[in-house]
């Protein structure tokens, strides 16, 4: 997620690591890619690998607040993990392979704090890595755009946020525990068809990469869980890639009115 400052990116992070057992919150501004993945440490002439909060939260989510915090030239240290859920350390005499099959969620604001187009969004305000940035499957940029009327319901929801009980959390672990369990998902031929086509037309316009390939069957197959089916049908992928919904170009903005998401080179951009 990013954007706009003050538009509850943080939040939002911070409640996902509530939501699923053995989950981390790390604050990137108080940390370093080293110290959340492995960092040696010498006591005694015995050398012992600290594992970081990512690998700690293995199954889990680790969501990184601020991630754009960590200096470009350290961020190269998360590749490994959000392309295959493991890394390799070998450092200090110790050579190994570290598993981290973790969820992450992040949080960055646009360089100077806001988007500088009231139109669409860049990933070149983003200050990450373009291979890092590549290797998120899903990207929503946030915008804090409202008019009267907006601010007229924001205030209304929120005055209904504040007088109601806490979250269950307790309930949404046990049901995301149940859905990360269903094995054997399959897919439809029709599904498949669609989720080819979408990624293909996507391709030939510059909104999608090579890996995003593979990432529409994994967000497919997330969805279907979510569901607690284990077969992703025509009606899962078109509410994943919105396949069907009225879209038209506009300044190299894909404007998909079904779900009021504009997508501008690979980001999804939401009203907040």
């Amino acid at each position: 997620m990013v954007g706009d400052i003050g538009t509850a990116k943080s939040r939002l992070g911070a409640e996902a690591s509530e939501i699923k057992p053995n989950s981390r919150h790390v604050s990137a501004p108080h940390a370093t890619t080293k110290t959340i993945t492995a960092i040696p440490e010498k006591i005694n002439e015995i050398t012992t690998l600290m594992l970081g909060a990512i690998p700690l939260s293995k199954n889990a989510i680790c969501a990184i607040d601020e991630i754009n915090s960590f200096p470009i030239e350290d961020q190269g240290r998360l590749l490994d993990i959000l392309e295959d859920g493991e890394f390799n350390f070998d450092k200090m005499g110790i050579r190994q392979l570290i598993q981290a099959p973790t969820t992450i969620i992040a949080t960055a604001n646009a360089v100077g704090g806001n988007w500088n187009s009231p139109e669409f969004a860049s990933k070149e305000e983003i200050q990450l890595k373009k291979n890092l940035l590549d290797r998120f499957p899903q990207v929503y940029a946030v915008r804090d755009d409202m008019d009267e009327s907006l601010i007229d319901e924001f205030v209304k929801q929120m005055d209904k946020i504040n007088q109601r009980k806490p979250h269950n959390y307790y309930f949404l672990r046990k049901y995301l525990i149940y859905a990360s369990n269903i094995q054997d998902v399959r897919i439809t031929k029709g599904a498949r068809t669609l989720l080819n086509e979408f990624w293909k037309q996507a391709k030939l316009k510059g909104l999608l990469s090579i890996r995003m390939y593979k990432g529409l069957y994994k967000i497919a197959e997330a969805q279907t869980k979510l569901q607690l089916k284990t077969q992703v049908d025509e009606e899962i992928a078109n509410s994943v890639m919105v396949v069907n919904s009225n879209q038209k170009q506009n300044k190299n903005m894909t404007i998909i009115a079904q779900l009021n998401i504009r997508v501008s080179q690979d980001i999804l951009i939401m009203q907040v």
